[in-house]
């Protein structure tokens, strides 16, 4: 998937998913981390001296196989500290299973109250505005077994970034025309980039572009292009840290950023950073656009159970910006919704943690404000 993922990472991934018992999760553990965003190299090397002295099963005795488990436990907690420590660069802010264990006491786990479950899907009043949520698309939107051939009828569309998997010229232009075609199906499309979109983030690109691509392009080649190109389409929405008026006067706030998630581009760290971003983000606000998930929402990674949401974030939307619905993507496996009685929570991811465009786009109404006004 990335292009630092070599040959054997990939092939020692695959082999341990045949493998069985404390040995074998360990394993697995260590190998799926490295191969899906270059963790813990270190495991690298403990994977490849498993295989060295025979994890197959030829050579290990019961003895061996019983310290091997023993410290495979002992070991795992230490490992999700490790894993976690990667996610903030803050030391002063609280890690998330902190911030998570204060808060978690105070939510609410409700049904959603404005997103459509009911299949077929029942017409829209014409006093509402219907939005239809994708995110985290990764340039599959022409693949054949992607939803993304079929989308649901609405008013608005809605993709909260990570439309693209390394923001290369390619990408961008696969994504232009998908904007094109979607544009002649909706009324409005809104989006936000993501981590993935890393040429949409100039001063991350500077700077790291040699990490995912070949040849450095100029601003002209990359971000200036695609902003020019969906000028084409007026109404195509780009939002970054900015809002919009939507169809019925609902106002839509966008934002790419998310709290510090390995070394891919609109990275904030946790603590003050992150609080001075959710800061700008209007009180008037109807449905809330984050590529990052709030704390404890459809934020949960595979295989460790890591929260990679925003404590700050929830914090301003339950306390402070109230919005009717908040829509983000960024961890595929936490695909889904929840509401807490004022607020739906949507994590709008399209792909699946493998990579597969197969979660259906959520769809949900919201009335319109006949005035125009909050």
């Amino acid at each position: 998937k990335y292009n630092f993922c070599s040959t054997v990472d990939y092939f020692v991934l695959k082999t341990t998913q045949c493998l069985h018992g404390a040995i074998g999760r360990r394993f697995l553990y260590h190998s799926t981390l490295r191969t899906h965003n270059q963790l813990l190299p270190v495991c690298r090397c403990k994977t490849h001296n498993f295989l060295d002295r025979g994890i197959m099963g030829s050579r290990f005795s019961n003895s061996e196989k019983n310290a091997s488990k023993e410290e495979s436990l002992a070991s795992f907690e230490s490992l999700r500290t490790n894993y976690e420590s990667r996610f903030t660069r803050d030391q002063s802010a609280p890690s998330t299973k902190v911030a998570w264990k204060s808060t978690e006491g105070t939510q609410r786990f409700e049904e959603p109250q404005y997103v459509i479950q009911a299949r077929p899907l029942p017409p829209s009043s014409p006093d509402s505005v219907r939005f239809v949520a994708i995110s985290d698309t990764h340039g599959l939107h022409d693949k054949p077994a992607s939803v993304l051939h079929d989308l649901p009828d609405g008013d608005v569309l809605l993709h909260a970034g990570d439309f693209s998997n390394k923001g290369t010229r390619k990408d961008l232009e696969k994504f232009v025309e998908f904007l094109a075609l979607t544009s002649r199906k909706y009324k409005e499309v809104i989006f936000i980039a993501g981590n993935h979109d890393i040429t949409l983030d100039p001063l991350f690109y500077k700077t790291e572009w040699n990490r995912f691509h070949k040849r450095q392009l100029t601003e002209e080649e990359s971000r200036g292009w695609f902003l020019e190109e969906i000028k084409r389409y007026p109404n195509v929405i780009y939002l970054e840290d900015s809002a919009h008026t939507t169809l019925g006067g609902l106002w839509v706030y966008g934002s790419p950023w998310q709290p510090t998630f390995h070394r891919w581009s609109f990275n904030v760290d946790r603590g003050q950073p992150c609080r001075v971003l959710w800061e700008r983000i209007p009180n008037k606000t109807d449905v809330l656009l984050t590529h990052g998930p709030p704390l404890g929402r459809g934020d949960k990674c595979f295989p460790l159970g890591f929260l990679a949401g925003c404590v700050d974030l929830l914090g301003e939307v339950q306390n402070r910006i109230k919005p009717d619905v908040h829509v983000f993507g960024h961890i595929h496996e936490g695909s889904g919704c929840s509401s807490d009685g004022t607020t739906d929570f949507i994590n709008a991811s399209t792909c699946t943690f493998a990579y597969r465009p197969t979660n259906s786009p959520v769809i949900f109404d919201l009335a319109s404000k006949k005035d125009g006004t909050s």
